[in-house]
């Protein structure tokens, strides 16, 4: 499923970073680890246990911090401990 334009504009944006996890730092690590090509499709079709079984996109819609998502992603995903 294609994302919302609100979430592709969320996508989009380019926020330096500042040692919190920004929406725009969230996309830049989904990206690294999944993929420019795949990174949206997955984070609008996955559901995350962590995160009540929302997608990312909806958890993000929802309100949910970004931390939070990351945190949840990198779970799931069993990524290694310097990428948290």
């Amino acid at each position: 499923p294609k994302p919302s334009s609100a979430a592709s504009d969320v996508y989009k944006r380019q926020v330096p970073y500042s040692g919190l996890v920004r929406e725009s730092e969230l996309w830049r690590r989904l990206t690294e680890v999944l993929g420019d090509g795949y990174v949206r499709s997955w984070a609008g079709s996955q559901a995350i246990p962590e995160l009540g079984s929302r997608t990312v996109l909806e958890a993000l819609e929802q309100g949910e911090s970004p931390k939070t998502i990351w945190r949840a992603c990198w779970t799931l995903l069993e990524l290694p401990d310097s990428l948290r």
